[in-house]
């Protein structure tokens, strides 16, 4: 790579689950933003910037910022756990969650989000390509025109992440 220029990028945008006792206390049944949902959603976008890596022959970084600051003990441990490990790995990048939305936006290729996160609002509008992604699925637009697009499955990501790289 060129000195100076940094690789392609995706900005990953989560929503921190919370843990199981939390979930049952909320009457959160069928949760779509469970750990084991939110840790294959960036599962599924770090395999699918390595096969488009892979296939472009391009770097591709996916860096994350959680929708939180801090974690707190309602939130689940084995999420954070999953998260600490994919960092250690250097599967990805984690960012302080007080960076600047914008300037994070700015400086990347995609942005990916759990539905139905605003940053791929913030995205789109920057002209960036920006979507919601599901892992599992499950999820249908059901509410008029849908003006974002919602990904579903890895094929379906990897499909739209060769659109743009």
């Amino acid at each position: 790579m060129p000195e100076g220029k940094r690789p392609r990028r995706i900005a990953l945008f989560d929503v921190s689950p919370v843990n199981s006792i939390v979930e049952r206390k909320l009457g959160l049944i069928r949760n779509f933003y469970s750990d084991k949902n939110i840790s294959l959603f960036i599962r599924d976008v770090i395999a699918a910037a390595q096969e488009v890596s892979r296939q472009r022959g391009i770097k591709i970084e996916v860096v994350l910022k959680h929708k939180r600051p801090h974690f707190s003990n309602t939130h689940s441990s084995e999420y954070i756990s999953t998260v600490s490990r994919l960092v250690d790995d250097g599967a990805i990048i984690l960012v302080d969650p007080v960076t600047n939305l914008h300037d994070l936006i700015a400086d990347s290729d995609v942005i990916v989000a759990a539905p139905y996160s605003s940053p791929v609002y913030l995205g789109s509008h920057a002209g960036k390509a920006a979507f919601w992604y599901d892992p599992t699925e499950t999820i249908d637009w059901k509410f008029g025109a849908q003006e974002i697009k919602l990904v579903h499955g890895k094929e379906h990501l990897i499909s739209e992440l060769l659109q743009v790289f």
